[in-house]
């Protein structure tokens, strides 16, 4: 059978890997248009071509003990992958607010570091540089190659090209993510990855010890005419009984892990961030103190507050998170139908009753932007708070039940073999 996959598999690599080559000869170093569909379905078919063959032919003529070095490999090059792309995305989202602040040609300030940038992020860039060498407005320029650029950039340039925004520091909107919440997501990612491996691996052991070692004592003890230690029988009563219930769910947990983790990391890999909307539910608390700081620099440039809140709700122009936009849907409709504006942000989610009291009486007082930048950073420090204490009791409640049942099974098989040197010595 192995013999069987390795023409078909080479076939298919060296036909992707041509595939790619001619797309690169046809299209040049300038690339397909934007919405050159037949591109991208060639340049879709040419990964296939190359990621499944490679992936078939690698399972296929190794040991399956090896498939988890493939996936820990696997995991790694797809994390260096995404972190390079943000950390270029970043740098040039930098770069772009730099030549904005200094008020120089922004195709020639942009070009100049071009060479910094590789892949798919050095591709979208220098379109961009030519983008704004013709002409296109800055909005326009950075919509079109939104893949140069963080996710936001869009709807944080729409603010700074209002007829303030630029004068009132492009820098301020240098970092888009709060520092704090960064380093809590990346210990949380870190925290529940290692309970995965811990997890996986206690099943594994115990599995093993379930088949091959548990009848060895069994078998042992019959012999010798002994009872198993009570513990030892409860704990194999408990394996009896909840291990065939238990193995179909935890084998389909499995491969749904693996399969699924594939899938997303190829997308990953092909800039396609198919969990984005999971990460938008699950951080509303971030997107509702963005939406707060971006209605303060729109109030700051000048724009009535409706305006505002229409720009954020734009398709293109607006915010990039589709749940965002709406929240923000439904409240600009509740302030047609005539209630008021704070009334209608905390019927949105996008307020507390509380914030909604606070905003009110800052705008009586004339301080509304400094009262919602304020209460952004203060609800990202409540999110940060929330996360790290939900992260602590939930991994150490799970790390003490992996340790129960770890010293459950050390004393179960322990006992057994105190008891039997015991038994022979008398």
């Amino acid at each position: 059978m192995l013999p069987q996959l390795y023409i078909p598999s080479i076939t298919l690599f060296l036909l992707g890997v041509a595939l790619r080559v001619s797309l690169r000869l046809l299209y040049g170093a300038r690339g397909p248009a934007t919405d050159d569909g037949v591109y991208l379905f060639m340049r879709t078919m040419s990964w296939i071509m190359i990621v499944i063959p490679t992936i078939v032919f690698l399972v296929a003529t190794t040991h399956w003990v090896s498939l988890l070095l493939f996936a820990i490999v696997f995991e790694a090059v797809v994390e260096l992958v995404v972190a390079r792309r943000t950390a270029q995305r970043e740098s040039a989202w930098r770069l772009l607010l730099l030549a904005l602040e200094s008020g120089q040609p922004l195709a020639e300030s942009l070009r100049y570091h071009a060479g910094r940038f590789r892949g798919i992020v050095g591709r979208w860039y220098r379109r961009l540089i030519v983008d704004l060498d013709h002409g296109a407005p800055l909005v326009e320029a950075v919509w079109a190659n939104r893949a140069a650029l963080p996710r936001e950039a869009t709807v944080y340039t729409s603010v700074l090209t209002l007829p303030q925004g630029a004068s009132s520091g492009p820098s301020r909107f240098a970092e888009l993510d709060d520092v704090e919440v960064l380093e809590l997501r990346q210990h949380i990612y870190q925290r529940f990855a290692y309970v995965g491996m811990v997890a996986m691996l206690t099943m594994a052991v115990l599995s093993f010890v379930m088949i091959k070692i548990v009848p060895s004592f069994q078998e042992i003890y019959a012999d010798f005419d002994l009872q198993l230690p009570q513990i030892t029988v409860l704990f194999i009563k408990f394996s009896e009984n909840f291990g065939p219930l238990l193995s179909v769910p935890a084998a389909l947990a499995f491969l749904a892990v693996v399969m699924g983790g594939t899938v997303v990391g190829i997308l990953y890999l092909c800039d396609i961030p198919v969990l984005q909307p999971v990460f938008d539910l699950l951080g509303f608390t971030q997107h509702r103190a963005r939406v707060l700081r971006l209605l303060a620099a729109s109030l700051d440039g000048g724009l009535p507050l409706s305006q505002a809140l229409s720009r954020l709700q734009d398709g293109r122009f607006g915010y990039p998170s589709p749940l965002v936009r709406s929240r923000l849907n439904q409240t600009s409709a509740r302030i047609d139908a005539g209630h008021e504006w704070t009334e209608a942000l905390r019927r949105s989610s996008l307020v507390t009753v509380t914030d909604a009291a606070l905003l009110r009486t800052a705008q009586d007082v004339g301080n509304l932007p400094w009262a919602m930048r304020m209460l952004a950073d203060r609800k990202l420090r409540l999110m940060s708070f929330r996360w790290s204490a939900i992260e602590n009791v939930v991994f150490a409640s799970v790390i003490l039940f992996i340790g129960f049942i770890v010293f459950w099974y050390a004393i179960a098989m322990f006992v057994p073999l105190v008891d039997m040197v015991h038994n022979l010595s008398m």
